[in-house]
């Protein structure tokens, strides 16, 4: 075994080396303005946006510092928390500050921003007194790393302690308590601070873990390493799944069809087996930012676009393995210069109501704020039916120039824009972008319904009133809002005004010349997205598969006119964040997306790509699960020194860890089988026996046998055996070994009596192979008691070595109810019969699910956890354990005092088998102590009923033969009579079938959810039904999975809010598991058992596709007009038609856009609905009618806008029946003419 060296020296040159060997995603500050550690800030290194932890600062304020020690100390603080990026689901930071005692500065929930928190900084003073260093660590421990003070679990835990001198109480066992909690010690040392007592503080190994400071205000070497060994520290801690394999890189790699925005990207493929490829650009200029993108192994070709115009781009293509990357194909490539667009002015389908928004101030020049608005009007074709302008002057009181209906065409608009003048005065953006929406958008000032709407803001200072709520409130009434800064406008709010992404939507100069240099981008960027509300975007977007480190995106589209599908996702509260794109084929709707950091959410918008262009996005949010180091304890790995003692031999005992030349004893959070095995591993043992977590002090117990092992297993009690003798462990023969001995193995192990043995059950030898034939009565106590003889094998080959399965030792049971499939839940464990605790575990309809299968029992029919203080010790069990089906052995964890007990009932006479949840499955039906299949035909839809009722689940939803697997060797022989009102299947009548073997029925019951209190059933509150009562839902977490997972399992597509609301009093809620949603296929698996939930607000939930499905119709009331359901319309040339699209009512107002495409045009429609329907009316038909119609309807709901697609119909144009009847008059005539004519050439030859 390797044994650590444990030394201590200052931080070297090697350290510092350091700087050069960290990744690219180390960078350099610029631009900071803060008032505090400016210098420090601009020179800092930057951690990676995956460097997310919860950091506190633990700061030396005794009488020994002095005021400008501790003002370079908080400089110090301010570099090293200015590297992480800050916010609640990035890195949080605390501060305490000790002398004579100990207080908190702010704790990790406190400042969620970089500003706030900075500023928190620069706030502190000294406070003077003793150094009490212990009591400080102490005090830590009790209060900075907890829930309540804003700790999260499942992510690093750092803490830097700040000192100068020596302390006056001891530290070593507050230190050893917080690194036993998980948490990483690092150490700056100044001047004079003792030597000995940083050591017995800081973690190991302590080259890593302490920077030397002698001079304080004159270590910025120092500083910086410090930052690098932290942000090292933390990112290592999350990317321990990436493998160091070779992955063989593609090649050849080249740049075509180089544009302003877009480059296409080709390469030779990789020789390898990868998995993707990633394309990484870097701008070479200041705000531009990183891009990486995503493609398939198959794909070796990709258009990138959203690239910043006449910028130098560094290119590297990188071939992916998992998570392992190749080396880089690199290429260097600049975009060309904007060209604009003649979209605006030459689509005569686009339209828009642009509104111009000015600064009426004197400050900006007039004449080239004319000139720059000048060039934005002539991009647009300008009509009554096209694009509409009109100019706002924000000054004290909003001040029209003119409206949009109030100049028809593009002279009289460029007329008007060069004659206007400023009002002057102060300026109050709030009050003027209130007048725009209230005022300028309105049917009587020329605006129309569902046609895009554009704001672009011209300004050249600081917005000083309270302008983020109107301008929110415009973005969310679907306006796009372009802001061009000048001179010295705010940028952070320009970004604050402008729709996102503000790459495209932000624009900003240094005076009033550089209005050209913008104005060729601006108008590309307005043209391009008032085009793209003309192309159909995807929709129904949901997540699944859901991880640490990555999710599966599915969406749904209406056309199959899509080239390609563009994924992009980016963490959604990290405006700092660069984001990452996938170019997903366009016959393809689902996508995994790569490479996420744990507990973040991320905002995935998906677009449609067309030849002309890309559609608007459809937008959704998904939180990846915890991150890597869910577990905050520190269990021990193979490089560290353990031991065993207090035990009847050296396997057995209490667990140390030696730190230094010191042993401590370590803890596991609850049962952790993985560690202990690596124990007894790691001291030569055998198998794990036992695991014990006490209590404070966190001592472990670990019990390994001395002399047998079960390797390679699926479990503590299955595996290839393998036997110690002088000192080294051997397979053995399968020739050699019997029922008798195995019976000892398994009872040697705490196991249960042996169910399978045989050669290569659990893999080939790998130790030799013991050459003794085992002798046991069965009786022993452990195999070498056995007697033993010379193996009359004279060899045996590794594909010999037994292996052995022995059955679970623990069992469940369920007391005090009405049979042995009720009642209260108590396990049996190392021989002792307790009650089971549920009161600090997630324990779901899952969990019950499978106790009912361990008890043979049938489906879960209902659950309840029941409070209560006991005084003998429970058992609890692991629920994620449980669901992975492990055996009941691996599940327990020892616990006592109070306890939520589970009173449970499973049914005794129906379950689901091979479903997908526990309202799915094969149907099995029990009698005489044996489950049989149904016979699909012996089954109807009123038998369904019933048993869907019986399972608490709702009505079913699919019945089939064959739905769930084929049918098992028993079959139920009696065919089922119910009425559909029964409450058990058995309680039907029933008759005899004579049927021997058939088709097994399955079966899928809906979901018992619902969302109730508005006009639509995608939106309101959730609901649902257990056991016959509908609840309202409460969750604690994650409100958007629970969202998500409702609106799919309603048809509803995906979320777009998810609220929650404080519930009446009066009524309970049912708890939902977080962590369950994103892993079970319906939300009644989710439900928590212990009856309570750790929230009192309900759920409110809205859907994207909220308004309900339109219908398609032509109008009877002209002539010539006929349709058919399925087979589409058809009219005659000539004739006058109309198509009715209609809704049922949910709400009112809101409009219909037909759409109408062929083989070679699309074209747009669009009228107010008027009592939810509208009629398009068309005259003369002709063949250019010919083709595809589809009503959208759209509608203003709840501050955003829905809209619903109708099922598309063909329409036919067929000529009159008179035509018809010339047509084919001709046509016989002609023939009979040429018949004639024949006849008449060859009568006389014949003749």
């Amino acid at each position: 075994m390797r044994k650590t060296e444990w030394r201590t020296h200052r931080v070297d040159m090697g350290h510092r080396a350091l700087l050069l060997l960290l990744p690219l995603w180390i960078s350099v500050f610029s631009g900071s303005k803060e008032s505090l550690g400016e210098q420090a800030l601009s020179q800092s290194v930057k951690c990676p946006v995956s460097a997310a932890v919860d950091v506190v600062f633990l700061v030396d304020g005794s009488g020994s510092v002095s005021r400008q020690m501790f003002k370079d100390i908080c400089r110090l603080i301010s570099a090293t928390a200015g590297a992480f990026q800050i916010g609640e689901n990035n890195t949080r930071v605390g501060l305490v500050q000790f002398s004579t005692d100990a207080r908190t500065e702010f704790n990790l929930k406190d400042h969620l921003t970089r500003p706030a928190l900075l500023h928190a900084i620069s706030s502190l003073s000294t406070r003077g007194g003793d150094t009490m260093t212990g009591n400080a660590l102490n005090y830590v421990f009790k209060n900075s790393f907890t829930e309540e003070a804003g700790a999260r679990t499942g992510f690093p835990k750092v803490l830097v302690i700040i000192t100068d001198g020596e302390s006056n109480d001891a530290v070593e066992g507050y230190a050893r308590l917080l690194r036993k909690m998980g948490v990483k010690i690092f150490v700056v040392a100044i001047n004079d601070a003792s030597k000995e007592e940083i050591q017995l503080m800081a973690s190991t190994p302590h080259s890593s873990h302490i920077v030397w400071m002698d001079h304080i205000d004159k270590s910025h070497n120092e500083e910086r390493n410090l930052i690098t060994l932290v942000c090292t520290c933390v990112d290592e801690q999350l990317n321990i799944l990436i493998s160091r394999e070779v992955v063989e890189p593609a090649s050849n790699l080249q740049v075509l069809e180089v544009a302003s925005k877009s480059m296409r990207l080709t390469w030779d493929a990789s020789i390898g087996d990868i998995s993707a490829y990633k394309v990484q650009l870097i701008p070479r200029m200041a705000d531009s930012k990183l891009q990486d993108l995503y493609v398939g192994p198959t794909q070796t070709t990709v258009m990138v676009r959203d690239l910043a115009p006449d910028t130098e781009y560094q290119i590297s293509l990188f071939a992916l393995k998992r998570l392992t990357p190749s080396e880089p194909v690199t290429a260097m490539q600049k975009t060309e210069p904007v060209q604009v667009s003649l979209e605006c002015s030459l689509d005569v389908d686009v339209k828009a109501d642009v509104v111009l928004f000015v600064d009426g101030s004197y400050s900006i020049g007039l004449a080239k704020v004319r000139a720059f608005l000048e060039v934005l009007v002539n991009t647009f074709n300008i009509g009554p039916d096209k694009v509409q302008i009109s100019l706002i002057q924000n000054c004290m009181d909003p001040h029209a120039e003119f409206y949009l209906n109030t100049h028809h065409d593009l002279n009289a608009v460029v007329k008007a824009v060069r004659t206007f003048s400023y009002r002057g005065g102060s300026t109050n953006a709030s009050k003027a972008l209130n007048h725009v929406r209230e005022k300028i958008f309105q049917s009587s000032r020329g605006s129309r319904p569902n046609v895009p709407r554009v704001i672009i803001l011209i300004t050249d200072g600081q917005l000083s009133d309270d302008f983020e709520d109107p301008a929110t409130r415009l973005r969310n009434a679907d306006v796009d809002i372009f802001a061009v800064g000048v001179k010295d406008a705010v940028r952070s709010e320009l970004e604050a005004i402008a729709t996102e992404p503000v790459e495209t939507h932000v624009f900003t100069v240094e005076d009033f010349d550089g209005f050209h240099r913008i104005s060729k981008e601006l108008t590309q960027s307005i043209c391009h997205n008032i085009y793209q509300r003309q192309l159909l975007q995807p929709k129904t977007l949901s997540f699944s598969e859901v991880s640490t480190r990555s999710f599966r995106a599915s969406w749904e589209i209406d056309v199959n006119m899509v080239e390609s599908f563009l994924v992009r996702f980016e963490p959604a509260d990290d405006a700092d964040s660069h984001y990452m794109s996938m170019s997903v084929p366009g016959d393809t709707l689902t996508a995994l997306l790569p490479q996420l950091t744990p507990m973040t959410r991320y905002k995935v918008n998906i677009y449609a790509q067309y030849e002309k262009g890309d559609s608007l996005p459809v937008t959704g949010h998904e939180t990846t699960l915890k991150g890597l180091c869910a577990d905050n304890t520190q269990s021990p790995t193979e490089t560290d020194e353990v031991r065993l003692v207090g035990g009847a031999s050296r396997c057995a005992g209490r667990l140390e860890v030696k730190e230094g030349e010191e042993w401590r004893a370590e803890w596991f959070s609850e049962r952790d089988l993985k560690a202990a095995t690596a124990v007894c591993r790691q001291l030569d043992c055998g198998s794990v026996l036992s695991i014990e977590a006490g209590s404070y002090p966190y001592k472990v117990q670990i019990h390994c046998s001395d002399s047998v092992r079960l390797v390679e297993g699926t479990n503590m009690c299955s595996g290839r055996l393998e036997v110690k003798s002088d000192q080294s462990w051997s397979s053995v023969c399968e020739d050699d070994f019997n029922l008798q001995n195995a019976e000892v193995v398994c009872r040697e192990l705490s196991c249960g009596a042996p169910s399978v043995f045989k050669g290569r059950l659990y893999g080939a030898a790998e130790a030799p192979v013991w050459m003794r034939r085992f002798q046991c009565g069965g009786h022993e106590s452990a195999l070498l008691d056995c007697g033993s003889s010379q193996s009359t094998e004279n060899s045996c080959s590794a594909g010999k070595a037994v292996g052995l399965t022995c059955s679970d030792p623990d069992d469940v049971r369920l007391v005090g109810g009405a049979n042995r499939c009720s009642g209260r839940l108590e396990l049996k464990h190392n021989g002792e019969w307790r009650e089971v605790d549920i009161s600090y575990s997630d324990w779901t309809l899952k969990e019950a699910a499978v106790v009912c299968r361990w008890l043979d029992c049938g489906a879960p029919a209902s659950t309840s956890g029941r409070k209560k203080s006991l005084k003998h010790p429970v058992w609890k069990i692991i629920p994620d354990c449980v669901q992975s089906e492990s055996m009941i052995k691996d599940c327990v964890v020892w616990t006592s005092g109070k306890s939520s007990s589970l009173e449970m009932s499973c049914s005794d006479s129906v379950r689901l088998v091979e479903g997908t949840n526990v309202c799915s499955g094969r149907l099995e039906v029990k009698s005489d102590q044996s489950w049989s299949s149904v016979c699909e035909d012996d089954f109807n839809l009123q038998n369904a009923e019933v048993v869907c009722r019986e399972l608490g689940c709702g009505a079913p939803s699919v019945l089939q033969g064959a739905l769930y697997g084929a049918v098992e060797p028993l079959v139920w022989s009696t065919e089922f009579q119910c009425e559909g009102n029964e409450s058990a299947l058995l309680d039907c009548a029933r008759t005899s079938s004579a049927r021997s073997s058939c088709s097994a029925v399955g079966l899928t019951c809906s979901d018992n959810i619902r969302l109730v209190g508005e006009n639509s059933r995608c939106a309101g509150d959730l609901e649902v039904n257990m056991y016959t009562e509908w609840r309202p839902v409460g969750v604690d977490g994650d409100e958007w999975s629970s969202a998500a997972a409702a609106c799919v399992q309603l048809g509803c597509g995906s979320a777009v809010s998810a609220s929650q609301t404080e519930g009446s009093s009066s009524r309970p809620l049912w708890g939902i598991s977080s962590s369950c949603v994103r892993t079970a296929s319906v939300l009644k698996e989710c439900v928590l058992m212990n009856d309570t939930t750790r929230t009192s607000l309900s759920l409110t939930v809205i859907c994207s596709e909220l308004l309900a499905r339109p219908n398609i119709s032509l109008s009877y009331s002209t002539d010539g007009v006929s349709q058919a359901e399925q087979q589409g319309f058809w009219v005659l040339i000539g004739s006058t038609f109309g198509i009715m699209c209609s809704v049922e009512p949910q709400y009112q107002g809101g409009s219909f856009q037909l759409m109408f495409t062929s083989s070679n045009t699309a074209q747009n429609y669009t009228l107010p609905a008027v009592n939810h329907s509208a009629l398009f009316l068309f005259s003369a038909a002709d063949h250019t009618h010919r083709g595809t119609y589809t009503c959208v309807y759209h509608n203003h709901v709840w501050s955003r806008d829905f809209s619903s697609v109708s099922q598309p119909r063909s329409l036919a144009v067929l000529a009159p029946l008179t035509e018809l009847i010339i047509r084919v008059t001709v046509v016989l005539l002609a023939m009979m003419s040429s018949i004639t004519a024949i006849c008449c050439y060859y009568k006389p030859k014949l003749d």
